[in-house]
C-alpha cells in the first residue's frame, strides 16, 4: 500500500538500547489505569505536515479532524495541560519516536493505492478542544470517477459498497519499553508499576466520546473487492458527533483510492508461511465460557477469522500438558488425553484435538498441524493413571529408556489416527528453542518409527539438522548457509525466521514503531525467506484492554489481538507487510517470465536497503515507503 500526501510530517528514527520512556509516577499507577480506562478508543491516520499549529477546522473550534500518518503511535493528550490532574508524567511515545504534540495540521483529503483483493488501511485524527460524545465515523460508497485504461468504458456508478470500509476507535494501554540490556526480554519487574501509555488496540465500537485536550486516532480499512473495476474511486468519510451542550455536528473527509489491474490472491493462496501461535485457553478465560464447548467455539471463531484473513499457514496444538513451562497467563492444556490402564497398556483420547483441527480447517487455516512438543521445557509428562485414579507425572529426558517407552507406542497410535483422517502428510512434532542434543535425540525416535513424522523446529540455526527439519524458523539474528537456503526454497519448504522478546527492533511490541511490523515480511523477501513466526497471536495478559504488560517481557510480547475482538496498530502493519510480499513474489515472476532484468535489479536493490542495520539507523517507516513506491510501478 503506498501513502500519497503533500508531505510526509514524520521523520523517522529508531531507538537505542536502553532509551527510557517517560514513566508515570509510581503513587499515580491507579490514575494512569483510570486514564486508558476513560481514554478515547484506537484509531489511525495518515498526516499532511509535520506537527505545526493550526487553527482547528470546524468553526466552533470543537475539535480538529483529519488524515494523519499511519505509522505514528499518537499521544493520548494532544494539549497536555488537560492531563495534569495530579502531575501524571510524561506519556509520550517512546524509543525516540515522540508523536508531535499541540494541534497537528491534518490533511483533508487522502489518496493510496491498492491490487484488488488488497486490504489498504488509513488513519484519521480527532483533536477534541472540548468534550465531545457520540463520535462516529461513517463511510460511504466509493464510487468509481474513471476507469483504468483497457477497462470498460461505460463504468458510471459503479462502486465499492461501504461495508468494505471498517473503521475503529484506536485505543491506549499501559506499556513499558526495552529493557536496560537492550533487549525485550528480562524486564526489572521490581519497577513493573513504572508504565507509559501507548495507542495500540483498534475497537471496532459503534461510538464513543473523547474529553477536551484528547487525541483519538480512528483506524479506517478498505477490503478492495477481487473483482473490482480499475481505476480511481472517490470515497467519503463522515465524522458525526454532538458538543457537551448536545449539538451534533457533521464533517466529511474526502480520499482517492486508485484500483490498479493486478489481483492479490486470497489470503488462504498466499505464499507467504505465517505461523502465529494460537492459544484457546486466553479466550476461554476472558469469556467465562468451558474450555472446548460449543460457545467457546463460537467464541474463537471471530479471532481465528482474522487470523485465517491473514494468511496464516498453521494449527498450533498441543499434545501434552504445558509445553512452554507456563509462560502463559493462562494455562495451556494438552489436546490429547493419555490414560494409563490398570493392564499397563495406554489409550489416547484424540477428541478435543479432532475439534480444534477440523474447527480450523474450516476456516481456511489448513496447510500444516504443528504439534507441541516432544521437548518441553521442563521435561515433565501427565498422565491419568487408571490404577490410582489420579493424575500423574513421568519425567524423563529426550534418549532415556522412559522416554523412548513413553513415546514410541504413543507415537505410532497418534500416526494411525492421522493416517485415518488424512492429515499425517501436515502433521508435524514441532519443537521450540531446545537444546541441540535433545533435538538429535527427538529426531532420531522419530525418524525410526514405522511411519516417520515430519518435524518443525522454531530454534537457533544448526545446519546439521537442515535436512531433519521440514518446517525450519531461526532467530532473526542468524542467516541460513547458502546452500542450505537454495535447496530449502528449491524443495518448496517452510524456511522462515522468528521474533521474540530478545530483539529490540524489528518487533511487534505494543510500543514498536508500527512501520516495523510492514518491514518485518519485507525482511523475509529481501533475505529470501518465505515466511514469518511469532511465538503469540492471543496469549492475553490478565487485563489486555487496559494494560499490555506481561511478567518479565517487553509489552505486547504475548498477543497481536485484542478481546472484542479488535486489531491493533501493529497486527493490521505485519498484513501490510505480507501483502507487500505477496506482491513482490507475484512481480518477480511476471518480470522473470519477460526477462526484465532492468525491473528485476530495480525490485532486488530496493530490497537491499531492507536489513536490520539499516533499520536501526533510518527507521521503518522509510524502508517500507521505499519497497512500495517501487511495487506500485507495476
Amino acid at each position: 500500500m503506498n501513502f500519497v500526501i503533500d508531505q510526509l510530517f514524520y521523520k523517522n528514527r529508531t531507538s537505542q538500547p536502553g532509551n527510557k520512556p517517560g514513566f508515570i509516577n509510581p503513587r499515580l499507577l491507579l490514575l494512569s489505569t483510570a486514564l486508558v480506562l476513560s481514554g478515547a478508543l484506537f484509531a489511525q491516520k495518515n498526516t499532511k505536515e509535520d506537527g505545526q499549529t493550526s487553527s482547528m477546522n470546524n468553526k466552533e473550534s470543537l475539535l480538529n479532524v483529519g488524515f494523519a500518518n499511519p505509522d505514528i503511535r499518537y499521544n493520548q493528550y494532544w494539549r497536555l495541560q488537560d492531563r495534569d490532574v495530579s502531575n501524571v508524567g510524561n506519556v509520550s511515545n517512546i524509543d525516540g519516536e515522540d508523536a508531535p504534540t499541540g494541534k497537528i495540521k491534518l490533511a483533508d483529503t487522502y489518496s493510496l493505492f491498492s491490487w484488488k483483493g488488497e486490504r489498504v488501511f488509513m488513519q484519521l485524527l480527532v483533536q477534541a478542544n472540548d468534550r465531545i460524545t457520540n463520535l462516529q465515523v461513517t463511510p460511504k460508497d466509493l464510487r468509481l470517477l474513471k476507469a483504468a485504461a483497457g477497462n470498460a468504458s461505460n463504468n458510471t456508478g459503479l462502486v465499492i459498497k461501504a461495508a468494505q470500509v471498517k473503521s475503529g476507535f484506536v485505543r491506549y494501554v499501559l506499556s513499558n519499553g526495552i529493557g536496560k540490556s537492550g533487549s525485550g526480554c528480562g524486564i526489572d519487574t521490581s519497577v513493573q508499576h513504572l508504565a507509559h501509555i501507548v495507542a495500540d488496540g483498534i475497537d471496532y465500537a459503534g461510538r464513543t466520546s473523547v474529553s477536551a485536550g484528547k487525541n483519538q486516532p480512528v483506524w479506517v480499512s478498505i477490503k478492495v473487492p477481487a473483482n473490482a473495476v480499475a481505476g480511481i474511486y472517490q470515497g467519503i468519510l463522515s465524522v458525526r458527533y454532538q458538543s457537551a451542550k448536545g449539538t451534533s455536528h457533521t464533517q466529511n473527509l474526502h480520499y482517492q483510492l486508485q484500483v490498479k489491474n493486478e489481483t492479490l490472491p486470497k489470503p488462504a493462496d498466499w505464499k507467504f508461511h505465517l505461523d502465529l501461535w494460537q492459544y484457546p485457553g486466553a479466550i476461554a478465560r476472558w469469556y467465562q465460557v468451558k474450555p472446548w464447548s460449543k460457545a467457546h467455539f463460537e467464541k474463537m471463531r471471530p479471532y481465528m477469522q482474522m487470523l485465517a484473513d491473514a494468511g496464516q499457514k498453521v494449527i498450533t496444538t498441543s499434545i501434552i500438558n504445558d509445553p512452554w513451562n507456563g509462560q502463559t497467563y493462562d494455562p495451556y492444556t494438552s489436546m490429547i488425553k493419555w490414560t494409563k490402564n490398570k493392564d499397563g497398556g495406554w489409550q489416547y483420547d484424540y477428541s478435543l484435538f479432532d475439534q480444534w483441527v477440523s474447527f480450523m480447517m474450516g476456516l481456511g487455516i489448513d496447510q500444516e498441524i504443528n504439534c507441541y512438543s516432544m521437548v518441553p521445557w521442563h521435561n515433565t509428562f501427565t498422565y491419568y493413571d487408571e490404577a490410582s485414579a489420579a493424575q500423574k507425572k513421568l519425567v524423563a529426558k529426550p534418549g532415556t529408556p522412559e522416554y523412548g517407552q513413553f513415546w514410541k507406542g504413543m507415537l505410532e497410535d497418534f500416526a494411525s489416527h492421522l493416517i485415518q483422517k488424512g492429515w499425517f502428510d501436515r502433521t508435524c512434532i514441532a519443537m521450540d528453542e531446545r537444546p541441540l542434543e535433545d533435538m538429535e535425540k527427538v529426531i532420531r525416535l522419530v525418524k525410526g518409527l514405522p511411519h516417520p513424522f515430519k518435524l518443525s523446529l522454531a530454534g537457533s540455526y544448526h545446519k546439521a539438522l537442515d535436512r531433519e527439519i521440514y518446517d525450519y524458523s531461526i532467530t532473526t539474528r542468524e542467516h541460513y548457509d547458502k546452500d542450505v537456503l537454495e535447496r530449502r526454497l528449491k524443495a518448496g519448504l517452510p524456511t522462515t525466521y522468528y521474533t521474540c522478546c530478545s530483539e529490540d527492533h524489528p518487533n511487534t511490541f505494543s510500543f514498536s514503531p508500527p512501520a516495523e511490523a510492514a518491514f518485518i515480511p519485507l525482511l523475509s523477501a529481501a533475505r529470501s525467506l518465505n515466511g514469518y513466526l511469532r511465538w503469540a497471536f492471543n496469549a492475553w495478559p490478565s487485563d489486555p484492554l487496559t494494560d499490555s504488560r506481561f511478567g518479565s517481557w517487553s509489552s505486547g510480547d504475548t498477543y497481536l489481538v485484542y478481546p472484542g475482538p479488535g486489531s491493533s496498530i501493529r497486527y493490521e502493519q505485519l498484513i501490510r507487510g505480507i501483502q507487500d510480499f505477496e506482491k513482490i513474489r507475484i512481480i518477480k515472476a511476471a518480470l522473470k517470465s519477460k526477462d526484465n532484468q532492468v525491473g528485476l535489479q530495480e525490485l532486488e536493490q530496493a530490497l537491499q536497503n531492507i536489513t536490520v542495520k539499516k533499520l536501526r539507523a533510518v527507521g521503518a517507516a522509510s524502508l517500507v515507503k521505499e519497497v512500495e513506491e517501487v511495487i506500485a510501478q507495476y
